[in-house]
């Protein structure tokens, strides 16, 4: 037992020795100071923000919406390697510890990250829930308390060998997820509440833990998960240095069939239609672009028009475009790319392009988007053309300079 205590502890040692070597990289860059810029533009517009929100907004079910999402998503850091499923495999009767200490880590991490992303709802939460302080704090408890209940029957799940039959779970308990936050957030729902937790205490206890018993632990399974969640913190921290542990992961699109099959079939266009086929397909390069649209159109929606909308236009055709500057190196580990007849400038000449052509798409989106829903005024419009220059200077001037070819 001890030395499965010790081998937890030295994988968590491992691990952060890593992650905290590029978390100092990522402190250390100019993108830290994009987030400093909109924490302190978000924090002076927030009481805008709560006195431009209607009386009608249905804060109850926007808390409830929240608390399930944060809830049912998650899964455990167990840390297992290709090699367990050779050499732990035999030791899994005597695994429960190292499983328990991966369970209180995971448990502990996720209920800090929802406890964040609540104190940031805080203000809304006081004026349209409960402007209790301590009332508050209770709440947070619960939720913690509610986290630990998901990530124990998450666990247990992972022992399904269907994913039919782990997604049938997972809607079980996002059903009891909403069910207990409906009636946390709203008033007199306490007695209904316990009655909830007492359902959600004896589910585990009756059925989950059934499971353990009927089952055994789907290696396979938790590795996936597993490299999974290396990745998307590897994913991050690539946007800022070379990760060669970085794995790549493909998506089928077959939409995107359409779009590089426009690309010309040249010599010179081979890296156009190769990067551009990376950036649909893999790593979620184009999920990570979408989702930076979204969160750049919401926040620009909600600022008054002024100066600090029109700053924060460029600092998100920015973010995108430090996001998609990792898509250089997408080819660095593939030799057969070296083998092409192709000359170096070319392979840049497309790579920039394509980020040029992103850039100015985003660009666009979001003026059309503000002169849609935020009736903008010429200043909005003059955005665009400003946008389109800043793209073009970003992508064949900045980031040429960063980029080169072996």
């Amino acid at each position: 037992m001890k030395d499965v205590g010790q081998l937890w502890s030295s994988r968590l040692k491992s691990y952060w020795e890593i992650a905290i070597r590029y978390l100092r990289l990522i402190g250390n860059s100019g993108f830290l100071f994009t987030i400093y810029l909109l924490i302190i533009v978000g924090s002076y517009y927030y009481r805008h923000f709560l006195d431009w929100l209607p009386q009608t907004f249905p804060a109850v079910l926007f808390f409830v919406i929240v608390s399930t999402f944060l809830l049912t998503r998650g899964a455990v850091r167990t840390f297992v390697k290709e090699g367990d499923l050779v050499f732990l495999l035999p030791m899994e009767g005597r695994l429960q510890p190292y499983f328990r200490s991966s369970i209180i880590y995971s448990s502990i991490l996720q209920s800090f990250a929802m406890i964040v992303i609540f104190f940031i709802l805080a203000p809304i939460f006081a004026e349209r829930i409960n402007s209790s302080f301590s009332y508050f704090l209770v709440v947070l408890v619960i939720l913690a308390g509610a986290k630990v209940w998901n990530l124990l029957c998450h666990f247990e799940e992972q022992r399904l060998a269907s994913s039919r039959e782990r997604i049938y779970h997972i809607m079980l308990r996002v059903a009891m997820n909403a069910s207990f936050s409906f009636f946390l957030f709203i008033e007199d729902g306490w007695t209904f509440l316990l009655a909830v937790a007492v359902i959600m205490l004896g589910v585990y206890l009756i059925y989950y833990r059934k499971l353990q018993k009927n089952h055994s632990i789907k290696w396979e399974q938790l590795l996936s998960i597993e490299n999974k969640m290396l990745t998307l913190f590897f994913r991050v921290a690539n946007m800022f240095t070379d990760v060669p542990s970085l794995k790549s992961s493909f998506k089928k699109r077959r939409w995107a069939n359409a779009i590089v099959t426009r690309i010309p079939y040249k010599h010179k266009h081979t890296f156009d239609y190769l990067y551009t086929r990376a950036f649909l397909r893999s790593n979620d390069y184009f999920g990570i672009y979408i989702r930076l649209i979204i969160v750049g159109t919401v926040i620009l929606l909600v600022l008054p028009d002024g100066i600090i909308r029109y700053l924060l236009y460029f600092v998100f055709i920015y973010m995108s475009g430090l996001q998609l500057s990792t898509l250089w190196k997408h080819f660095y580990k593939a030799i057969w790319v070296d083998l092409y007849p192709i000359d170096a400038k070319d392979r840049q000449q497309s790579f920039l392009r394509l980020i040029f052509i992103l850039l100015s798409i985003k660009a666009t989106v979001l003026v059309v988007l503000l002169v849609i829903f935020a009736e903008g005024t010429m200043v909005t419009l003059i955005l665009l053309p400003l946008g389109v220059a800043f793209s073009y200077a970003y992508s064949f001037h900045w980031m040429h300079r960063k980029v080169s070819v072996r």
